[in-house]
C-alpha cells in the first residue's frame, strides 16, 4: 500500500474491525516493525472502527 491508501483492518481471526488511512507506505511500515517511538501507521483522526453489537 501507499501513503494515503485506505486500509481494511482485521483482527487475529480475520474479522473486519475497521478502516483507516495509511500515514506511510507498506515499505516504510515493514522497516519500522519492532522499532520504538514510531509514528502510528493509522492516525486516530483517520480511523473508523466498525460497530459490532
Amino acid at each position: 500500500f501507499a501513503k494515503g491508501d485506505i486500509l481494511l483492518i482485521r483482527d487475529e481471526k480475520g474479522h473486519k474491525i475497521g478502516l483507516g488511512r495509511a500515514e506511510y507506505s507498506s515499505k516504510i511500515a515493514l522497516d519500522r516493525i519492532g522499532q520504538k517511538n514510531q509514528k502510528a501507521l493509522i492516525h486516530y483522526d483517520y480511523l473508523y472502527i466498525f460497530d459490532h453489537d
